[in-house]
């Protein structure tokens, strides 16, 4: 199998994880209440790890990049999908605690990190070359954005006010040069580091996958987002409660260790 075939297969299993965490807050009816839905998630979430597959070969990125890519995109999926950081009450109309939480716990760790372990734990990425072009930008790009704007129509979320705009911009900026400044160090970009497995981080996963599955069949009792009669709330309280316990690992995981998470 050719290094570009795992690396596509690499990306399969980070959507497949993530579309299951998805379901695991969403409940399975909601599989045939909306079957749009599915696709729509496979196309965003497929074209945006294929973009950090490709961020990660290119740059060797670490585990704490994930931390500030996570509030970069995360902060666009809650504002424009979710529409969680909308509160409206909170100061300059941003729910800081919820954005902050999901961003770190959610788009970081689960999301993002665990994520990139499974599917690398899986597939193991050798040292490839980058996996896209100028052109594979501009199409995954568009696909992404495309089914983010799906989401956001379909959620029927408010748009933001100009003063939460203004701090998204602000966000987006910061944390776009915050990350471009830590990309371009090259002190651990001049040789190729192998993956490293690691049993505590395979039982992580492997109850994660578990946790999710018995949550993606629990009865519906109400929703958990108002912008969004799809949610589960007993669920979503589930897989919440176990995204705190996983970032809470991790971040054990990483500090007793000494070195970086292997994604």
């Amino acid at each position: 199998m050719g290094d570009g075939t795992h690396q596509w297969l690499l990306i399969l299993v980070a959507t497949l994880f993530n579309l299951l965490f998805e379901y695991s807050c969403r409940g399975s009816d909601t599989l045939s209440t909306n079957p749009l839905l599915f696709p729509t998630l496979f196309a965003l979430y497929f074209s945006l790890f294929t973009l950090v597959e490709d961020l990660i070969v290119r740059f060797r990125l670490r585990d704490y990049h994930f931390l500030i890519m996570a509030f970069f995109y995360g902060t666009i999926y809650e504002f424009f999908a979710r529409g969680s950081a909308l509160s409206g009450t909170g100061f300059l109309g941003i729910d800081w605690v919820t954005l902050v939480f999901a961003n770190i716990v959610m788009w970081a760790s689960v999301q993002g990190i665990l994520t990139f372990y499974l599917a690398t734990r899986v597939f193991p990425r050798g040292p490839h070359t980058p996996l896209l072009g100028e052109r594979g930008w501009i199409i995954a790009l568009i696909v992404n954005f495309s089914a983010l704007a799906l989401i956001h129509a379909g959620n029927q979320i408010p748009p933001p006010g100009i003063t939460p705009m203004l701090v998204l911009v602000a966000i987006l900026i910061v944390t776009g040069i915050i990350f471009r400044s830590q990309a371009n160090k090259t002190k651990w970009r001049s040789a190729y580091v192998p993956f490293r497995k690691s049993t505590i981080l395979d039982l992580l996963c492997l109850f994660t996958i578990v946790i999710f599955l018995f949550s993606i069949w629990m009865p519906v009792h109400g929703t958990a987002n108002p912008y969004s009669a799809l949610n589960n709330v007993t669920a979503w309280r589930i897989s919440m409660v176990w995204a705190c316990v996983v970032a809470v690992v991790l971040f054990i995981y990483r500090v007793l260790k000494g070195e970086p998470i292997p994604v």
